[in-house]
């Protein structure tokens, strides 16, 4: 599914559907990383490895940093 321009104003309401792109796109932006369909993490993309296999999710609070694998089960959804 491609990315589109639409995310400067995000909704509180409602999300964008998972993104099943290459991650490489979702730097910066704010997503919710889910795992076989529960919310597990929120934040901002704050880089991507190379191959979009892996990326960083930037947190607030005491974990500043997170590294989320690419794998089955794991959907990003772009706040």
């Amino acid at each position: 599914m491609p990315l589109t321009e639409d995310f400067d104003v995000p909704s509180l309401q409602t999300r964008q559907p998972p993104t099943d792109t290459t991650w490489n796109l979702l730097t910066g932006l704010n997503v919710e990383i889910e795992f076989h369909g529960v919310v597990a993490d929120a934040g901002i993309v704050d880089d991507v490895t190379f191959d979009g296999l892996v990326l960083w999710l930037k947190q607030n609070g005491v974990t500043l940093r997170r590294i989320v694998e690419k794998v089955p089960g794991v959907r990003v959804h772009v706040l």
